[in-house]
């Protein structure tokens, strides 16, 4: 209700407490000033006072606030000033998927979302695994030993959404890692009701911006996760494309969302994360900084849009902007109903039925030579094309670890 800006008092909190008493079939509780006085103590709750009309995102609100946080990042230098924000992704929508106003025929909008945290310091020296929240614990999709962990900080529950519980879990890691580096940074963030950590912290500062403020005043939000969700857009039309020349029906799973999503987030330059600091002006120095790489990521987009329209004449036309943005308003933290607030307290959570795996995952084992005969294909393909730069990759590849006969102890113990 505080994230929302609904004042709360203490006749709401014991009429509340009194329905959630009747649904959970509860009569043996006293709802008394004590227990209410308890427990306001317990998680320090207090009558506060509207200050003014903050919840009202005027010119003025947005100025003062950039004033207060210029002030408090002057005692930091560039790396040290970070961001985190969550957005959601509709990890599966393709570009010839429905997004008009009316009933397209043979075509379906995915609904499958989940949502992805982005955190980055402020020279874009420093881009933290991407943290991507699902439904299902272990979809599907992961069997074969897919360890998601290599390319993100994954989690689950019931709606993936991030929570007080999984941001404090993050939060801990993000700290952890900066106390190993010998590094005391500040962390910006909006007043989201998720991010209320739950934990102590030694060498990161937790900065909540300004109600009604991040739009205008929080970098995140200012180019940097319209960039990864381009240079993902970009990432899935080519794969329908792909599908496409081939004959293949066109479709994403988790797994594969999830490379890509690493991939996205590599491709968001340094340079690019900077500028978008410096747009908002929330630094003391903050010099010009006209950036022609900006929109690049649109325009590598808009070609491969204008590619697939060419090679699949019954896609619907999406503009690029369009296609970005199109999962702009997904909501990505707690905003619980009292169903959903009974069922978190009465059941334990479960995974969604139709992404969990029933039997015990079993690990793919691919052998050391089958990786070699793969790299040599590809070698030989990427000769045929005249593709260099891959071709010098895997060369590199292959005269490492992948060129290297494994050896054994038995091995080792015939040459003794």
């Amino acid at each position: 209700m505080t994230s929302r800006n609904v004042p709360v008092n203490d006749e709401m909190l014991i009429e509340k407490a009194r329905n959630f008493g009747g649904k959970m079939d509860i009569s043996d509780f006293s709802y008394s000033r004590g227990w209410l006085t308890r427990f306001k103590s317990r998680h320090s709750v207090s009558c506060r006072k509207f200050q003014g009309e903050a919840a009202s995102a005027d010119k003025d609100n947005i100025v003062r606030g950039r004033e207060d946080l210029q002030k408090v990042l002057q005692e930091y230098e560039e790396q040290d000033i970070f961001n985190i924000d969550e957005t959601g992704l509709f990890f599966k929508l393709g570009p010839n998927q429905t997004l008009a106003s009316k009933p397209v025929s043979g075509t379906k909008r995915s609904k499958e979302r989940v949502s992805v945290a982005l955190c980055a310091n402020a020279d874009g020296s420093v881009k933290v695994k991407p943290f991507v929240i699902g439904k299902a614990r272990r979809p599907r999709c992961f069997s074969g030993g897919f360890n998601p962990e290599l390319y993100v900080r994954y989690r689950n529950n019931k709606k993936a959404w991030m929570t007080s519980e999984l941001f404090s879990d993050w939060l801990q890691s993000f700290d952890r890692q900066m106390r190993l580096r010998g590094r005391r940074v500040i962390l910006l963030m909006d007043n989201a009701s998720s991010h209320a950590p739950k934990v102590k912290l030694t060498h990161v500062r937790i900065y909540h911006l300004p109600p009604n403020t991040t739009a205008h005043i929080q970098p995140m939000d200012a180019g940097i996760i319209r960039a990864f969700k381009a240079h993902y857009r970009k990432q899935v039309v080519r794969h329908f494309l792909a599908c496409a020349d081939n004959g293949e029906t066109a479709n994403i799973n988790l797994r594969s969302s999830i490379r890509m999503i690493k991939c996205a987030w590599d491709a968001v330059t340094e340079r690019t994360i900077a500028n978008c600091f410096r747009h908002v002006n929330i630094m003391s120095s903050n010099p010009d900084c006209d950036d022609p790489e900006e929109d690049m990521a649109l325009s590598e987009l808009r070609s491969v849009l204008k590619s697939y329209a060419g090679a699949v004449p019954s896609a619907e036309p999406i503009s690029a902007e369009e296609y970005v943005n199109c999962d702009e308003e997904e909501v990505t933290g707690e905003s619980l109903s009292d169903v959903d607030i009974l069922q978190a307290v009465t059941q334990p959570e479960q995974d969604s039925d139709d992404e969990q795996d029933e039997q015990p995952l079993q690990p793919t084992t691919v052998t050391h030579k089958e990786a070699r005969v793969c790299i040599e294909t590809l070698i030989t393909y990427y000769e045929n094309t005249g593709d260099l730069d891959n071709l010098e990759l895997l060369l590199k590849i292959q005269t490492s670890k992948c060129g290297q006969v494994q050896t054994s102890m038995t091995d080792f113990l015939k040459r003794v």
